[in-house]
């Protein structure tokens, strides 16, 4: 149905700059002898070789088809259900220059999934290395959604089936009607309502009057 690559130029200019960057810094930590050097230079070290590896992988960043989505990031690969997709927005970051001067924005698309130490965990791809037209992060966004909802239509629809085959081309009324006509054939006739005699009236008592009979 969805199936969205990297660009790999991208990660591969990321992966060189982050490679360059971390070793620059920890040639600097084997001269000062600065565990924060050392610490810096490390981590983007790490994340140069993991760009790299990203850069090369062949396998989509985002696939989704009748039975869930999976998603590739730059460190983990995850496959979902769409029953288990509870949320897929858009999330706009600014990066700042410390912490102060906005240099950079960034669009990621995020999804929000079942799972975790608190019963949801969320996943990112940057919208900026996805192989999308100008746009098409929004397009892509309202179509997983879309998605997402005829998905969860078409299992209600199964489970709500009586005899649990699953319902592909939608309500049928014509099966609906079957089933309610054949379920109302093997409900017991209803007895005939018995004739209940009237109950009797009691005359009315003549009101009592006061004063003198007139003859």
């Amino acid at each position: 149905m969805t199936t969205i690559y990297y660009k790999p130029a991208r990660l591969a200019m990321w992966a060189l700059l982050w490679g360059v960057s971390g070793g620059y810094t920890l040639f600097g930590w084997s001269d000062d002898d600065s565990t924060l050097d050392m610490i810096i230079g490390s981590v983007l070290l790490a994340m140069g070789v993991f760009a790299g590896y990203a850069a090369m992988d062949s396998r989509p960043a985002l696939a989704g088809d009748a039975n869930g989505l999976t998603v590739r990031t730059m460190f983990a690969r995850r496959t979902v259900r769409w029953s288990e997709l509870l949320l897929v927005t858009i999330e706009r970051r600014n990066l700042r220059l410390w912490g102060i001067v906005p240099i950079m924005r960034r669009d990621y698309l995020s999804f929000m999934v079942q799972g975790g130490a608190l019963g949801s965990k969320r996943m990112r791809l940057l919208g900026s290395w996805l192989a999308l037209p100008p746009g098409g992060l929004a397009r892509l966004r309202d179509t997983l959604l879309e998605a997402r909802g005829a998905a969860g239509t078409t299992a209600l629809c199964a489970a709500e089936t009586p005899d649990g085959a699953a319902v592909g081309g939608g309500f049928d009324p014509d099966a609906a009607i079957a089933r309610y006509l054949a379920a109302k054939a093997t409900e017991p006739a209803a007895s005939p309502a018995r004739a209940v005699a009237p109950t009797p009236v009691a005359p009315a008592r003549p009101r009592p009057s006061f004063g003198r009979r007139v003859a």
